[in-house]
């Protein structure tokens, strides 16, 4: 079951990493609901592998090992994807930057900070509306870059479940 879930939640996320502006509501929902699908499967399964052989005396706070972990896993996994968004989002304007007219590009390149942090208004409106689109697409570039590590790291896990929560005989 945890297994299931991780595919189900990994193709979820696959889905929404490829979502753009102009993507039909269909993709975006369809990865919502594999998603929900997916971590609908996921979470009740691990609390039951976490659970299963602990004492009942202590089943209480085993409950609240796995609850805080998860949670713990849920904030560092949020830090590691955000940074890698705004790294390869960064990265990605960067080297569009470099290619600007010489009398933009040392400012553009001061824009990578709110290119990262989808401050594309602020970009904007120091370098000109013609550069929002540009600022736009390399903060996207980061974003589906990592959703899909997200997507990676869920089918990771599948494979974790499949090989180390196995009941032994």
């Amino acid at each position: 079951m945890v297994a299931a879930g991780c595919v189900a939640g990994a193709g979820g996320v696959f889905a929404l990493s490829m979502v753009f502006p102009t993507t039909q509501f269909l993709l975006t929902a369809a990865g919502f609901l594999l998603c929900g699908a997916g971590f609908r499967l996921l979470v009740p399964g691990v609390t039951h592998v976490a659970v299963r052989d602990v004492p009942p005396e202590i089943s209480g706070a085993a409950s609240g090992v796995v609850n805080g972990s998860r949670q713990i896993g849920t904030s560092v996994g949020l830090a590691v994807l955000g940074t890698v968004e705004v790294t390869s989002a960064i990265g990605n304007w960067n080297a569009t930057a470099r290619r600007f007219p010489a009398a933009s590009r040392a400012e553009a390149l001061r824009q990578a900070q709110n290119v990262g942090g989808a401050r594309v208004n602020a970009v904007a409106e120091t370098l000109g509306a013609g550069y929002r689109q540009l600022a736009a697409q390399s903060f996207a570039h980061g974003y589906h870059l990592a959703v899909a590590v997200g997507a990676a790291c869920l089918l990771a896990a599948a494979v974790i479940a499949i090989l180390g929560f196995r009941r032994s005989a």
